[in-house]
């Protein structure tokens, strides 16, 4: 009997594995992105924007399933690890990387280079998706994933408007992608609308800045008091307490 379990667990766990390993086609990971969920995956259940990868998530749940079977016994083991498994993949779904706020940052920063870049091109004559590709090449490093992503959109035969609006809930592309979306649809004149984003950007730049500078004084608190409350006992309170028991001791 324990023979027979321990051959089903391990013929789950391989099949498991191989699913976890398995990569989407390309067309269709760009499709769910543009559309902002995975596909047969209900929104509720769709990871947030720089969670870990789906690969990641599987094998940690298949873990986690794998370390309930191992711990639980008989059927309620085959019964809990499917739910603990799948929690725990949902769960790593909604985590934000540190990956992937730093990545933001320097995103943040970057984008009034980048409306600029795809502004100058759009005077110069270039369409919209060639504009993109161009500064998706050669325009500034933190900002070029977003950019690669729509044209590898577009490319694979997604409409310029539905690719941009695959990034309309980004914290930091999303007012540009809505423009350039109903731009793309209408063909309104978008250099302009880039120009006004890059000042936009410029301003939000500097108060983000100006705020993360008035927040030094405050984070820095906590360090010096941990740095000079110990000086202070040890060169002011010490000495005075020891001499105090060395009077009293001596009498």
């Amino acid at each position: 009997m324990q023979f027979t379990r321990i051959t089903f667990t391990v013929a789950i766990l391989a099949a498991c594995a191989v699913w976890a390993w398995h990569p989407p086609r390309r067309e269709d990971l760009l499709r769910s992105r543009a559309t902002g969920r995975s596909r047969g995956v209900p929104g509720w259940l769709a990871p947030r924007p720089g969670a870990p990868g789906a690969a990641t998530r599987r094998m940690a749940g298949l873990a986690a399933a794998s370390a309930v079977l191992v711990a639980l016994p008989g059927l309620v083991a085959l019964l809990v690890a499917p739910v603990v498994g799948g929690a725990v993949t949902v769960a790593l779904g909604q985590v934000e990387t540190g990956r992937r706020r730093r990545e933001q940052a320097a995103a943040g920063l970057a984008l009034p280079e980048t409306f600029d870049l795809l502004a100058a091109s759009l005077e110069a004559g270039a369409p919209l998706r060639h504009a993109v590709a161009q500064v998706g090449q050669t325009g500034p490093e933190a900002t070029r994933g977003a950019l690669s992503r729509v044209d590898a959109m577009v490319r694979v035969g997604i409409s310029d408007a539905e690719a941009w609006r695959s990034l309309a809930d980004d914290e930091h592309w999303g007012r540009a992608a809505r423009d350039l979306a109903r731009s793309s649809e209408t063909g309104t004149a978008a250099a302009a609308q880039l120009r006004q984003l890059a000042a936009d950007a410029r301003d939000t730049r500097r108060d983000d800045q100006l705020k993360r500078a008035r927040a030094v004084g405050v984070r820095s608190v906590l360090p010096l008091m941990c740095c000079f409350l110990p000086a202070f006992l040890l060169t002011g309170v010490v000495p005075i307490v020891a001499g105090l028991l060395g009077s009293v001791l001596h009498r």
